[in-house]
């Protein structure tokens, strides 16, 4: 059996398209999660602030 190397290069071209795409939303994912975790300490280091005495 020949194994024809346009389908295998045309097979590794779509595993690579496919990883591309999962590594971009994982970037996303990581991009977006960190800019939350930013958000929710500064509004708890604000509300230390505003109430010192409540801890």
């Amino acid at each position: 059996m020949e194994v024809k190397p346009e389908l295998v290069i045309n097979e590794l071209l779509s595993q690579i398209t496919a990883l591309s795409r999962e590594r971009a939303i994982y970037a996303a994912l990581v991009t977006q999660y960190q800019q939350e975790l930013a958000q929710v300490k500064q509004e708890l280091e604000q509300l230390k602030q505003e109430s010192p005495d409540k801890e």
